[in-house]
């Protein structure tokens, strides 16, 4: 908000985001440019270096999405073959209904399930 307040006319333009916990103002053609370059590695077929590109986080978040889009039964069925005990593990949240906590409680339980819990 302060740079967006403090901003003139001739100011840069910057893009606000997050990278880990902190909030970083880079310059807007800088991520552009580096937009452009995940495309052209990609069509190169030069996938590690697209996916670095991206950052960590969207590594973590590629990971997630391959756990949550396979059938939790299959993960199910896996964990009951395998010879790990897993954990009991209690989810509570309080208050009135948030938006996205159920898919947010959903996608934790099937993490879970995935590790072996």
């Amino acid at each position: 908000v302060e740079n967006v307040l403090t901003a003139s006319a001739g100011s840069t333009p910057l893009m606000v985001g997050m990278v880990g916990n902190k909030i970083v103002c880079p310059p807007l053609m800088s991520c552009v440019e580096t937009t452009r370059s995940v495309a052209t590695h990609i069509e190169k077929k030069e996938f590690k270096e697209a996916m670095a590109l991206r950052g960590p986080d969207f590594h973590t978040f590629l990971q997630m999405y391959s756990i949550l889009s396979k059938p939790a039964l299959a993960n199910a069925q896996s964990l009951r073959a395998s010879s790990q005990s897993g954990l009991r593990i209690a989810i509570m949240h309080s208050g009135a209904p948030a938006p996205g906590m159920n898919p947010s409680v959903r996608a934790l339980v099937r993490l879970g399930i995935d590790k072996g819990h």
